[in-house]
């Protein structure tokens, strides 16, 4: 039934809408958890120069500083994912876990911008609906036409032993053959508006969904452009953490021989942190659009069928 597929295809995207929270929250985390154990080896580090004299005590009162300050950061993250995750229960109406949510290489990528509005124009319930109505619309056209059209009938009729009435004599037989010719125009020639009303909503049904896949077009190029952006933008920023984690190595090196200071150390992951957050908010952007892509082209088979955005009980 097309008004399910529909409201299912409007549940979906929804869904989508939802999903991109829990990415970059997700995303987020794992960064923070990432920094954490970055902070957490210097200290230790710091715990045993301190230990042994070479370095001093505000040194250690720096990186615990910092530690603290990621856990908290880590905590905030933690508590993003769990609410973008209960929205999006909510969204889904069913139980979803953590692995259910994580796509693969393959399921990121996307086809060429022409074949997924091709595929968009083609699957997407609402259009299919609406060139539906434009049918059925059509054909109601054709039955007002031919209601306007004459009809002409051969007709025989034959009475056979007809009782008598007011003292006439009984006839025996009564036979006519008639020719007829029926033509009903309806009152004040209300056929002919009936059939102009009608071709005007096939009309006006045509111009709806020119405007639906108008609308679906620039859609599915925004987001296209949105997903090339963050592939692009992922690209230069994986080249800019791989730098800043050989920035680090190098400057936990230079310290260690007393060319760098313990500043530039903890400076150097904060970098790493801010960058790897910024992998993750691309890769985040890139994944939702491509999801919503694959989902305007009809490649997900969402509806009564188990897919990798939770399960759904058919009871």
């Amino acid at each position: 039934d097309r008004s399910v597929t529909e409201a299912q295809h409007t549940i979906a995207v929804s869904v989508t809408d939802s999903y991109p929270a829990w990415l970059l929250a997700r995303g987020r985390k794992e960064a923070q958890q990432r920094s954490v154990m970055l902070h957490e080896e210097r200290k230790a580090s710091m715990q045993r120069r301190v230990a042994s004299g070479v370095s001093a005590e505000v040194d250690l009162d720096l990186v615990a500083s910092r530690l603290a300050a990621a856990k908290s950061d880590l905590e905030s993250s933690e508590s993003a994912v769990r609410t973008a995750m209960a929205r999006l229960l909510q969204a889904v109406g069913c139980t979803v876990h953590e692995a259910d949510l994580r796509l693969t290489e393959d399921e990121v990528g996307v086809e060429s911008l022409d074949a997924v509005l091709a595929n968009a124009e083609s699957s997407f319930p609402l259009l299919k609906r609406q060139e539906a109505d434009i049918d059925a619309a059509k054909q109601m056209v054709g039955v007002k036409r031919a209601s306007l059209s004459p009809t002409l009938s051969l007709r025989a009729e034959s009475v056979r032993n007809s009782p008598a009435a007011y003292g006439a004599p009984t006839s025996s037989n009564d036979n006519r053959i008639m020719l007829v010719l029926q033509f009903t125009p309806g009152a004040g020639l209300s056929s002919f508006s009936e059939v102009e009303a009608a071709a005007a909503r096939v009309t006006a049904l045509r111009d709806a969904r020119e405007a639906s896949r108008r609308d679906l077009h620039d859609r599915v190029v925004a987001e296209y452009e949105n997903y090339r952006a963050a592939s692009a933008r992922r690209t230069e920023l994986l080249y800019n953490r791989k730098a800043l984690s050989q920035v680090l190595d190098s400057f936990s090196r230079l310290f260690v021989a007393g060319k760098r200071s313990w500043l530039d150390v903890l400076n150097a992951v904060r970098e790493l942190t801010q960058s790897e957050v910024s992998v993750s908010d691309a890769e985040a952007t890139m994944i939702a659009s491509a999801y919503k892509l694959r989902l305007y082209s009809g490649q997900f088979e969402w509806y009564g069928t188990p897919n990798r955005m939770g399960s759904r009980d058919p009871g």
